[in-house]
């Protein structure tokens, strides 16, 4: 009689302890899938920048691989000097060589939004000097895929 009041006192003391563990364990899970879709979102915003500042990719490649952004319609929210302004729109139209981005920083503002700040240099090629502005950027991703940009 002993032994089966020993076993029933334990398991009822286990099982919060195993449901606290389930708990557990599925809150990290979450955290991770969490943090794995940061990571995605994350990882396609820099390789965008990293393949336009390499010149590894073409504005036609840029287009395709964003296929639900349509790259016509985006302006900027302000009136810009175009000459002086390089915008993300005018680098994908090739007005722009040897754009190097700087200071580049990356904040996920919101559930899939990411917001890059920092400067970019560049020259076009009718122009002798070279121009640097600096820039805001708001991507909205979806499961890693870029469905929708902002310039500021």
């Amino acid at each position: 009689m002993t032994s089966t009041i020993s076993k029933t006192k334990r398991s009822i003391f286990q099982m919060p302890v195993k449901l606290h563990n389930v708990t557990i364990v599925i809150a990290l899970l979450y955290t991770i899938g969490m943090q794995g879709q940061l990571n995605d979102n994350l990882s396609a915003v820099k390789n965008m920048y990293e393949v336009i500042q390499k010149n590894r990719i073409t504005s036609e490649e840029i287009k395709t691989l964003t296929p639900n952004i349509n790259w016509k319609q985006i302006s900027n929210s302000q009136e810009v000097n175009e000459r002086y302004t390089i915008t993300f729109s005018a680098i994908l139209q090739n007005e722009w060589r040897g754009i190097s981005f700087q200071t580049l920083e990356f904040q996920e503002t919101e559930k899939n939004k990411i917001l890059v700040t920092g400067n970019v240099s560049g020259k076009q090629p009718t122009e002798c000097e070279g121009v640097k502005t600096t820039f805001q950027h708001l991507w909205t991703l979806k499961d890693g895929e870029i469905i929708n940009f902002n310039e500021y």
